[in-house]
């Protein structure tokens, strides 16, 4: 049974406890087993990286150093200052890359963008993720088009009889027309059969009849014609009601697919953050990633009105 809708869904979809763990799990098998395979960095000569972003296939990429004024260039390669004293053991830190090391780094992540797209990064989770998403979203469509049948073909039959009215309007109008036609005198002397006796019935009474007459046929042609135009106006308010409900219920319908997909793309967020942090190459992932983002994609009776 369909449930009619009222007002789009407020609140975001809730994320349930066992299916964060589970994504979470999903994350951490997947990063622990190597899904998915990175292709081999294959680092180009230095100051001769392609980057997609980078102004062009061909672009030398910039020193970091050279990024940063004059003074901080020359602090960041000059390195830290030597203590005074030897530091003690909580003072220690790990050591972190120089500049060129970093230079590098960004070489070999580079030659990694370049080899990757969304389809290799895809790992079967987040398939079953995608197609349950897209499945629900597809569920709210069907549940959308059996609400609205019924009322699409209502305002087809209101549309017919708009498009009806306006020619029995006319006819209508014509009768007025005709009717308030005054009287030839020869119409108003005129007896019937039952009013022949002129003692019992004088001219004048005659000529009172035949103008009640007129009368009566000009109210009812001038009924007839309201109560066309009535019809008419009814017709066009029911075929705007019906188009209102018909956006506001699609609207719903898109706000609820729009809630399906942020709860599936942050499905897979939760089982990325598992991923990267146990995968081996895991920065190398993150930024991939970070260029080639994973997730189901709206279909287009979501964002044909965006």
């Amino acid at each position: 049974m369909t449930v009619p809708w009222t007002a789009p869904p407020p609140d975001p979809t809730p994320y349930l406890l066992r299916e964060r763990i589970g994504d979470m799990y999903a994350g951490w098998v997947d990063g622990r087993n190597g899904v998915p395979m990175l292709p081999p960095p294959a680092p180009s000569p230095k100051g001769a990286t392609t980057v997609a972003s980078g102004g062009g296939k061909g672009a030398a990429l910039p020193e970091p150093w050279e990024l940063l004024p004059a003074d901080r260039a020359d602090a960041v390669l000059a390195g830290p200052p030597e203590p005074s004293r030897k530091p003690r053991w909580w003072h220690r830190r790990p050591s972190a890359p120089g500049p060129r090391e970093e230079a590098g780094e960004y070489e070999r992540y580079a030659a990694v963008w370049e080899a990757t797209s969304e389809e290799t990064l895809s790992t079967p989770r987040i398939e079953a993720i995608k197609s349950q998403t897209l499945a629900e979203i597809a569920d709210e469509e069907r549940r959308l088009e059996e609400s609205v049948a019924v009322l699409r073909k209502m305002v087809a039959r209101a549309r017919e009889d708009r498009d009806v009215m306006p020619r029995a309007i006319d006819l209508a109008e014509r009768e007025v027309d005709a009717a308030w036609t005054p009287p030839t005198p020869q119409s108003l002397t005129c007896r019937r059969t039952a009013e022949q006796n002129t003692a019992r019935r004088p001219d004048e009474l005659i000529r009172l009849r035949r103008t009640g007459d007129h009368r009566r046929r000009v109210r009812k042609a001038e009924n007839a014609y309201l109560e066309r135009s009535r019809e008419l106006a009814h017709a066009i308010r029911s075929e705007e009601m019906l188009n209102e409900i018909i956006a506001h219920r699609t609207a719903v319908a898109r706000a609820a697919a729009h809630r399906l997909h942020q709860h599936g793309n942050r499905r897979i967020a939760t089982y990325l953050q598992q991923l990267v942090r146990k995968h081996k190459r895991g920065p190398e992932l993150n930024l991939v990633l970070l260029r080639h983002p994973v997730g189901p994609s709206l279909p287009a009776w979501v964002t044909e009105s965006e």
